[in-house]
């Protein structure tokens, strides 16, 4: 129990907002959600993709899940993957943080890599991120 305490504890510390990131503009969604990556955080990962941060900044407040319990938010920061070459993507650990820049949930998997949709903002975060073949 101790041992759980303390790894939420670290994770929650770890979660927090710092302002030392270099976050550059990829655009907006339809609905008015501005995303941005991180590129001070840019570096090549142990299988050979391209992990970066990406900040998606909500202009209302979401719910974690669909249930009327659940926090809201309007910050999300993904770990995310590019697999150059191969045009695809993962996302891994997620912090979920409210307008006071306080993190209400974490999910800390690694999601498998998916295509990256043409003309979606993950395109956009590909096309930064992956040196043109």
């Amino acid at each position: 129990m101790r041992g759980t305490l303390l790894s939420v504890a670290t994770m929650a510390l770890f979660a927090m907002p710092a302002h030392a990131q270099t976050w550059e503009s990829l655009g907006s969604s339809t609905d008015g959600t501005s995303f941005s990556v991180d590129t001070q955080t840019m570096k090549t990962g142990p299988g050979g993709g391209t992990e970066v941060w990406i900040r998606q900044i909500h202009k209302k407040p979401q719910r974690v899940f669909p249930s009327q319990k659940a926090p809201l938010f309007l910050v999300v920061l993904n770990r995310t993957t590019f697999h150059c070459g191969d045009f695809a993507m993962s996302v891994g650990y997620t912090v979920y943080r409210d307008g006071n820049g306080n993190s209400v949930h974490t999910d800390p998997r690694q999601g498998d890599p998916s295509p990256v949709v043409p003309g979606s903002m993950g395109q956009a975060a590909y096309e930064r991120v992956c040196p043109p073949n």
